[in-house]
Formats: C-alpha cells, sequence, structure tokens
C-alpha cells in the first residue's frame, strides 16, 4: 500500500519550489536590468559619436549641410546636405529627412559601426537598415527635433518600440526601468538633465511620469506603480549636454 507525503515533506516540497519561482524571477529582472543599463550605454556612445561630429564639421550628423562636398551624393556611398539650420528635421524644409541622414552620415565618418540608409534609400529600394540595433527587443532609436517640459526644440535620440502604422511610436521601458537608465546615468528625474523620460505618442502621458510633459516646465517623478511598458527614453543630443 503507497503511503502518502507527509506534512513535513510537503512543507519542504513547497519550500524547494517557493525558491526555485523565486530564483526564475530574480533572474529575469537581473537580466532586465542589464538590457536597460545596456541601452542607456548604447545611447551615450550615440551621443558622444554625435559630438564628436559636430567638433570636426560644426554641424549636427544629418542637419550637415556640405556633406556632400565630403561623401558625395551618388548612391550607394554618397550622402545627402541637410540644410544647416541645427535642428533635424523629419523632413526638413527642402524635404530632407535629416533623421534618418544623421546615422548614415555618422557612419560615413566612421564614428559608428555600420551602414545606414539615409535620405537616399527611399528612392533605391530601402537596402539597409535605418539605425543601429537597440539593446530592447524591438525598440529603434529616433534622431529627431524635439522638446519637452518646456525646453525649445533640441535634438534627441529617443528609444521607443517602432509600430506600423500611426501613432507609429510606443514604448520600450517601464516608468521603473526608464527612471533606473536616468537614476544610473543622470539625475533621477523625468524633467530634467541630459536624460528624460516621456510617454510614447500610443500611451497617455500618465503611464510613464507624474507630470504631463507638454505643459511646460515641471519637476515630476515616475510613475513607478504602473507595470505597463509605456515610457521612452530620450536623451539630448546638443553638445552643451554632456553624458
Amino acid at each position: 500500500m503507497s503511503r502518502g507525503f507527509s506534512l513535513l515533506e510537503l512543507s519542504i516540497s513547497i519550500v524547494v519550489i517557493a525558491l526555485i519561482f523565486g530564483g526564475i524571477l530574480v533572474g529575469r529582472e537581473m537580466i532586465q536590468n542589464s538590457i536597460v543599463i545596456k541601452n542607456a550605454q548604447q545611447m551615450i556612445e550615440i551621443k558622444r559619436a554625435a559630438n564628436e561630429f559636430m567638433t570636426i564639421y560644426n554641424a549636427v550628423p544629418g542637419d550637415f549641410s556640405a556633406a556632400t562636398r565630403v561623401w558625395g551624393s551618388t548612391w550607394p556611398d554618397g550622402v545627402t546636405d541637410g540644410d544647416g539650420d541645427g535642428l533635424l528635421g523629419f523632413p526638413n524644409s527642402a524635404g530632407v529627412l535629416e533623421h534618418h541622414e544623421f546615422w548614415r552620415q555618422l557612419a560615413k565618418a566612421n564614428l559608428i559601426r555600420g551602414n545606414y540608409c539615409g535620405h537616399l534609400c527611399h528612392s533605391n529600394g530601402n537596402a539597409l537598415p535605418w539605425h543601429p540595433p537597440t539593446a530592447i527587443t524591438n525598440g529603434a532609436y529616433n534622431a529627431v527635433r524635439g522638446g519637452y517640459y518646456g525646453i525649445p526644440d533640441t535634438n534627441q535620440l529617443r528609444v521607443a518600440r517602432l509600430l506600423s502604422a500611426a501613432p507609429w511610436w510606443d514604448g520600450a521601458f517601464t516608468p521603473r526601468d526608464a527612471k533606473m537608465a536616468d537614476v544610473k546615468f543622470d539625475d533621477g528625474i523625468p524633467s530634467s538633465g541630459f536624460i528624460t523620460g516621456v510617454a510614447a505618442q500610443s500611451q497617455p502621458w500618465s503611464n510613464c511620469t507624474t507630470t504631463n510633459p507638454t505643459a511646460g516646465p515641471s519637476v515630476g517623478e515616475y510613475a513607478i506603480n504602473v507595470q505597463e511598458v509605456s515610457c521612452m527614453v530620450v536623451m539630448n543630443l546638443d553638445e552643451g549636454q554632456q553624458p
């Protein structure tokens, strides 16, 4: 006749299962934390490359109005001139997609690895990637002009998830993860410093921060009680903001 489990055996089994389950959760959290930090480090490397480009060419990559004099204008090796107004247009006044050209000109200057589409890709089959890969699964970089928290237009590097249709951008970080990157490399406040945090276009602003980023100057916090992947991490690319 078979014997059932004793109370002690059942208790030991429950403890072992709990330890295994807890270890899995901790392991997942450690992996996610490392991905968030790695992505922030990538952003800082891109910012430093952009700042070096500005030092060498006295222009913002993608907005460089004499780029074709340096690298030519013929596909597949050439580039497209920006309009030189200091901001990354999408498009600019001449219809050039400077936010795509940003990556191509950085790569042509050997300041980042890879070969990227740039503006010329639109008429040549979109045969190359638009931007470098992110550490975030299905994430995408976007280098554009923009302003939040009452700050005028600046050149920004954003990380979000690219959608297949409007509003185009979804969150890539939970508020907790966005705050972790901000605390690690900046001041931990979503509305100040060279790293800021805002809700993606597909999300209500309150899913990321406690203050509305479009309502003017404010000092708020990341909405860390929200579990949804709703935030973009935004880095100021302009030279005066150093990591």
